[in-house]
């Protein structure tokens, strides 16, 4: 009977994770996530592609900080963030020091080189234009 428990005890944990839209479920997000990813590709929500032409990173830590650092228009920028797993670790909320105004991303792919979000900006709860998809890739 032990033995079934073991064998049956991964496959429950596994089976009750939930699946993102496109790859990718919620077992071990964090884990996931908790690295560096650089923004590589923007398709809008009138399915224009956007290529930054400047480099955008994003470094998730454990304790809800986020740092962006980007090279944008040939000056460094440092910006800190704060972010939460939001809905069962299916969305993230973003803010810079103001959680009236936020960030809302909807992950549609979460793997340990992927990371693909829907976002939208928030603003004292009015929802500002159509969701864009943006893609990154891991360092």
């Amino acid at each position: 009977m032990k033995t079934y428990f073991f064998f049956l005890l991964p496959l429950l944990i596994l089976a009750s994770c939930k699946k993102f839209e496109e790859d990718g479920t919620t077992f071990q997000a964090e884990k996931k996530l908790t690295k560096s990813w650089v923004y590589s590709e923007k398709i809008l929500s009138d399915g224009t592609v956007y290529t930054p032409v400047f480099t955008y990173i994003q470094t998730f830590n454990e304790d809800g900080t986020m740092l962006l650092t980007s090279d944008y228009d040939t000056a460094f920028t440092v910006s800190n963030w704060k972010w939460e797993f939001v809905d069962g670790k299916t969305k993230i909320r973003s803010t810079l020091g103001n959680w009236d105004t936020y960030i809302f991303s909807d992950i549609v792919k979460l793997t340990d080189t992927e990371f693909w979000i829907k976002t939208q900006l928030i603003d004292n709860g009015e929802v500002f234009g159509l969701p864009d998809l943006e893609k990154h890739i891991a360092l």
